[in-house]
């Protein structure tokens, strides 16, 4: 997969690439190592797409995270207050000591803002990367992914005081 797309939201990316360059670049090899190919496993059963090979979700994920943890990030969960389910964030430590910043991979909902703010306003990050496939590549993945552009364009019409803590919007493509 690539960086197709990259969005600053109250200099979130200028914060890691001053403060953490080398957390920046791990998370884009991270994005470079996954092999997009190799996650069109699930087969749909949609009636418009029947039969239709499509990106299985489970597969990304699981190719995100076994990257994250080779580069030393672990997975973090959360009761998450606004819905009654847990989240997953990965967080870089070394020795111990948090880096400030954590990676989400899109889940789709629409309050997707509230993970991250959680861990920015009880300190535990200083910015927060989300990374969403372009609607291209968000097509082609069945369930609820929401779209790099339908995030982007959320989080402009919310205005730059919302959501109040320092984020990266990062659109991957196949």
């Amino acid at each position: 997969m690539k960086i197709a797309r990259i969005h600053s939201h109250l200099n979130g990316h200028e914060w890691i690439l001053v403060h953490q360059p080398k957390i920046w670049r791990e998370i884009e090899e991270v994005v470079k190592n996954i092999d997009a190919h190799q996650c069109m496993t699930k087969v749909s059963e949609e009636k418009t797409m029947r039969g239709k090979l499509l990106y299985s979700p489970a597969e990304i994920n699981k190719r995100f995270k076994k990257e994250l943890e080779a580069c030393g990030w672990s997975e973090v969960r959360r009761g998450y207050w606004l819905r009654d389910e847990l989240i997953a964030h990965f967080l870089k430590h070394e020795s111990g000591v948090p880096k400030g910043v954590a990676v989400q991979l899109g889940s789709g909902f629409p309050d997707f803002f509230g993970r991250h703010l959680m861990f920015f306003t009880t300190g535990k990050i200083n910015v927060g990367v989300d990374v969403l496939p372009l609607r291209q590549l968000a097509t082609r993945i069945p369930g609820r992914s929401l779209p790099f552009e339908d995030a982007l364009e959320e989080m402009t019409a919310q205005g730059r005081s919302f959501p109040p803590a320092p984020l990266v919007l990062v659109g991957i493509a196949a």
